[in-house]
């Protein structure tokens, strides 16, 4: 058993000159395949193996691999092993364990070279001279799979998508498809973690944000949310590990995604609050200040369909709110979009308390950089003619977290009293009336 942790614990995936690993992978899975078919307290460990196994199996190992995911891999009943009491309790993760015949037919159709070159490798594998006129496979020592293959499906369809010409329609099974990507994912996320962890966390976000851009309405379906949300909350876990300035395999640039993300936001989205939590990610303070910027300013009408308040969040309010903002042009385009009412406290809460806050922070603080903005600010603060608006952009003091939080898959505004989330001054501070002195 030691040794079987070992493996599974081993991330190094590159055996193309190395024989030996060709048939050590031949061993270990015979050896996942008898935990199978034979009663064993190990199932766990066994799982953890095959799973660790499926990138580092080579072309010379085609038959075994087709073997170890048609039998092992996707088994209810391996799953089932790693069930907890909380988990057997949780809806979605029961219907992606009733869903594994499905996923497991997706993942082999797609993944693997099926037909002559599989009916090869196992007449290869049995020693059948008789059936066969060579005994080497091409790329026999080429990894099959990459180390982020559960996602390999959202990728492919996203691929096809991108290709795809504006007129003509989805495949008919591209919704089949991405729920089955999905439900393995959230089987994995949920159940085991590990089994992932060399996969940066930014990088299992953008690839799940390409399932937004498939289809105009699968986001919508009730599946789908739910399988978003659980995943979502999975990724929010780790929230501080997620990098989007940081290369993601497969995508030139995060950036050109994020853009299309928006584009599909502002058309199709109808303030779905599954798809405003992932437009949110990329403009948490601790990313790139090019992704707010491309919010706040070119972006400015994907605003007004972000309908969360901030108990509908599925990370900390904070994460939107520090470190506060340094960006003068950012700084502009939230008051500008707070002034002209694209976005206000009723319709769109966290947004509303996000720029309130940085916009103050901003035009109050006496660094002396970006005076002629700040001065700017400050006349366009006093000059407000909306009074509940002003007083915010004047007195505010700090965010305070109050409420229970409520069904994230509620489209519905849910923002409540505002005055719950503001905490503001009952009598401005000696620093802030000087400085407003100046613009009267």
């Amino acid at each position: 058993m030691t040794y079987m942790r070992r493996v599974s614990q081993t991330q190094q995936t590159n055996n193309s000159t190395n024989y030996f690993a060709s048939v050590e992978c031949s061993l270990l899975v015979d050896l996942c395949q008898l935990g199978v078919a034979v009663p064993t307290p190990h199932l766990k460990e066994l799982h953890r193996l095959s799973l660790s196994l499926v990138p580092k199996c080579t072309g010379a190992n085609l038959s075994e691999l087709h073997d170890l995911l048609s039998r092992v891999v996707f088994s209810p009943i391996m799953f089932r092993s790693h069930l907890t009491e909380s988990s057997r309790s949780d809806h979605v993760t029961q219907e992606c364990v009733m869903s594994l015949p499905s996923i497991s037919n997706t993942y082999i159709s797609l993944l693997l070279p099926l037909g002559e070159q599989l009916q090869h490798s196992r007449n290869i594998l049995s020693r059948n001279t008789e059936k066969t006129s060579k005994m080497l496979l091409r790329h026999s020592h080429t990894d099959m799979l990459p180390l982020d293959w559960p996602y390999l499906p959202i990728m492919h369809l996203y691929q096809t998508s991108s290709d795809r010409s504006v007129d003509s329609q989805p495949p008919p099974d591209t919704c089949q498809l991405l729920k089955n990507s999905l439900q393995l994912v959230n089987l994995l996320e949920t159940l085991l973690p590990d089994v992932t962890k060399a996969i940066s966390v930014h990088a299992k976000v953008a690839r799940v944000m390409c399932s937004f851009l498939l289809d105009d309405g699968l986001f919508h379906e009730p599946d789908m949310q739910r399988l978003l949300t659980s995943l979502l909350l999975s990724y929010c876990r780790h929230i501080d590990r997620i990098d989007f300035s940081q290369p993601v395999p497969g995508l030139q640039a995060f950036a050109d995604l994020y853009m299309a993300f928006l584009d599909h936001f502002e058309a199709t989205s109808f303030g779905s609050s599954v798809f405003s939590q992932y437009v949110l990610l990329p403009m948490m303070q601790q990313q790139s200040v090019e992704y707010r910027k491309l919010v706040w300013t070119e972006h400015a009408l994907t605003l007004r369909s972000v309908f969360l308040s901030p108990n509908q969040l599925m990370f900390p309010m904070e994460k939107l709110l520090y470190p506060e903002e340094v960006n003068a042009t950012i700084i502009t385009g939230m008051s500008a979009n707070l002034l002209s009412g694209l976005i206000t406290l009723t319709r769109n809460p966290v947004l509303y308390v996000a720029a309130v806050h940085h916009v103050n922070r901003f035009m109050f603080t006496t660094d002396g950089r970006d005076a002629d903005v700040k001065l700017s600010l400050l006349k366009s603060a006093h000059l407000c003619t909306v009074e509940s608006l002003k007083n915010h952009l004047i007195f505010y003091k700090e965010y305070k977290m109050s409420g229970s939080s409520v069904d994230v898959n509620d489209d519905t505004n849910s923002s409540g009293d505002i005055n719950a989330y503001i905490v503001c001054y009952t009598k401005l501070p000696i620093q802030r009336c000087n400085l407003l002195k100046s613009v009267t």
